[in-house]
């Protein structure tokens, strides 16, 4: 097994942050990626959930792999570099169901010198068959990217120590030798590590298919976790599980079976380690309990409002979506929507009449349970801002089909016309001074 390698932007270089007033109400965001995804990924949890990941941002074309990119550092000369710039930065291409909205959101960040994430070299025209908006270069230097661990799904988190790359490919990172020697398996990274150094990222992509197109649907705000608003925060504290309360809650790899994050330590205080001075440690303990003591409290109180704000909603209360009819030389991307519409058009094209009507009854089925998670997503924002005391934003008739996710706190960007957007600025190429 590679050891893993530090850098020197783990001297002092974190992240680089981005904001804007119409998105998460300037909360700060930082451009990651896991595996063959791009996110965005809050800068710290949120919420009862813990949220960090609120955004897939690309769209995988299956069979193409220039919707594929390499982490530059692991880039060969002699790998192709169609999904890179001259510069070896990386681009990834936006679409799908959210794709209008993703791309008008990176359009709208900036970080706190106005540089914006992303440069706009390509623009598709309305009505692809897969939605397909814009491919874009990150502007962001890949040593200022948030890292995901590879086995576990944690993100890094500003103040912490940043995660080591694999020594071999330098293109997975992990939070700690355990995942890294865990994931050292055929099945993972020990049968990609090699396709990553040679810098073949959708090969190494083929292997396991991690990437999600329907991640909007699966764990965004229609998602199962998102509409029973689970008390990730009560259960944390409960557990004295200080890695989640820290880091925030844990989506691994689809191959990964989920595992609860190690547990904290209970003789020292939250986010800190002991430090072998014997009074030191001792205030340490007490100043642990204490915070245990309100901790509690606040998650008896917090566990009281979810529960009045969940009221009687289960998960046998939000339905499954139906699955597309089968037809063999039909290749799915994995968003749902987009998935119909190309499913209809290869019937038409290559299917009988009964096939379509068969089609048009699940797409029927489908729409019904988009129409009733979006009224429960609604009922809970409702509820929600009942308990803050504050009267829920109507967010209007979404009915013309451009978002899924209308209910989610993720609030309207207009489209940017600003030249800036799609130029890159003079001073991109040079790394960010710390945040």
């Amino acid at each position: 097994m590679p050891t893993s390698t530090g850098d020197a932007v783990n001297q002092g270089y974190h992240f680089r942050l981005f904001t804007a007033p119409t998105v998460y109400d300037d909360t700060p965001l930082a451009l990651g990626r896991h595996h063959a995804s791009w996110f965005l990924v809050f800068s710290e949890p949120q919420g009862p959930t813990l949220k960090r990941a609120t955004m897939c941002l690309n769209f995988v074309i299956p069979g193409d792999a220039r919707t594929v990119s390499a982490t530059p550092a692991a880039t060969s000369p002699s790998a192709d570099t169609a999904n890179h710039s001259p510069r070896s930065r990386p681009r990834f291409t936006i679409g799908g169901s959210q794709g209008l909205e993703v791309l008008d959101v990176l359009c709208a960040l900036r970080d706190q010198v106005g540089r914006a994430p992303i440069k706009v070299v390509k623009r598709y025209e309305d009505g692809h068959p897969m939605s397909l908006q814009a491919v874009v270069e990150v502007n962001v230097p890949e040593e200022e990217l948030m890292r995901s661990c590879a086995r576990c799904g944690k993100w890094e988190i500003l103040g912490r120590p940043r995660f080591q790359r694999c020594g071999r490919c330098k293109a997975r990172f992990y939070c700690s030798q355990e995942c890294q020697k865990e994931d050292w398996q055929a099945a993972y990274h020990k049968g990609e590590c090699a396709l990553l150094k040679e810098g073949k990222a959708y090969e190494a992509e083929l292997r396991r298919k991690l990437h999600d197109n329907g991640w909007w649907f699966n764990h965004g705000s229609l998602s199962a976790a998102c509409l029973l608003n689970e008390d990730a925060r009560s259960l944390a504290i409960a557990q004295d599980d200080d890695d989640m309360l820290t880091y925030g809650r844990l989506i691994p790899p689809r191959d990964v079976r989920p595992r609860s994050m190690r547990q904290g330590r209970a003789d020292v205080p939250l986010g800190n380690t002991a430090t072998g001075d014997k009074l030191v440690d001792e205030y340490l303990l007490r100043l642990r309990q204490l915070e245990l003591k309100v901790q509690a409290e606040l998650a008896r109180e917090e566990a009281m409002n979810s529960e009045s704000r969940r009221g009687s909603l289960a998960i046998v209360d939000i339905p499954e979506l139906p699955p597309l009819p089968y037809k063999p030389a039909f290749v799915p991307t994995g968003d749902p929507l987009v998935d119909e519409g190309l499913l209809w058009k290869h019937i038409q094209c290559h299917g009988t009449h009964n096939e379509l009507e068969e089609l048009e009854r699940v797409i029927s089925q489908r729409s019904e349970v988009m129409l009733t998670r979006r009224e429960i997503a609604y009922k809970q924002a409702e509820i929600i801002q009942e308990s803050l005391g504050a009267k829920p934003v109507d967010d209007g008739d979404d009915s013309d089909g451009e978002s899924v996710e209308s209910t989610s706190s993720l609030s309207t960007v207009a489209d940017s016309s600003g030249e800036d957007v799609y130029s890159e600025s003079e001073d991109s190429t040079a790394v960010s001074q710390q945040l």
